[in-house]
């Protein structure tokens, strides 16, 4: 009788209790082409992250630097999010082609989807022929990971704030700022002003 057990499993990266940027960081969804393929779960990760901070989207912008297979995994992740996630997917997916020197075409078909500044500017340069080697030396990926660790710090710190036992339960009938507590209690029935 053999017993075997599969540590394949234990592997995969836990998208559940981590901070947005650990969980990226950690993934190997953006990794080289060696990486797995981006599941529905990574792509939803990915794009949620990158819609609702900022830091993300400018460490994964620094990663794709020099690797233009991290530059269409974030293509095909634009690709794959939801529409909701998709102009801030396509801001990151155009930068990410043109700081990889990408065609024009591509970044003009990705930025089409934007709203944001980052995609059209990246348009932009690259129909204009620009050079990215000035953008790809301003970054200071140092300055981008410490900005990261204090955001998933404050993400942490929010995230156990909202979930601790030890603080008290707020009771709804509490009086809100702008209210007094004179008028809170002449509100209960069966009193009058």
């Amino acid at each position: 009788m053999s017993i075997s057990i599969t540590v394949t499993s234990l592997r995969r990266p836990v998208f559940r209790f981590a901070s947005p940027g650990a969980r990226l960081l950690r993934s190997e969804v953006i990794g080289g082409a060696d990486g797995p393929p981006c599941t529905d779960e990574h792509v939803a990760v990915i794009a949620h992250a990158v819609a609702t901070s900022v830091h993300i989207r400018d460490n994964l912008l620094a990663d794709v630097v020099g690797d233009s297979i991290k530059a269409d995994r974030l293509v095909d992740v634009f690709r794959c999010c939801d529409d909701t996630r998709r102009p801030d997917m396509a801001d990151l997916a155009g930068a990410g082609q043109y700081i990889t020197r990408g065609s024009t075409v591509a970044i003009e078909a990705i930025t089409r989807h934007t709203t944001g500044s980052l995609g059209r500017m990246a348009n932009h340069a690259a129909s204009l022929g620009l050079d990215p080697k000035p953008l790809i030396d301003s970054i200071n990926r140092s300055e981008l990971r410490d900005r990261l660790t204090v955001a998933d710090r404050q993400h942490y710190r929010s995230h156990v704030a909202g979930h601790s036992p030890l603080l008290p339960n707020p009771d709804p009938r509490a009086p809100t700022q702008g209210q007094s507590l004179v008028c809170h209690v002449l509100d209960r029935p069966g009193r009058e002003r």
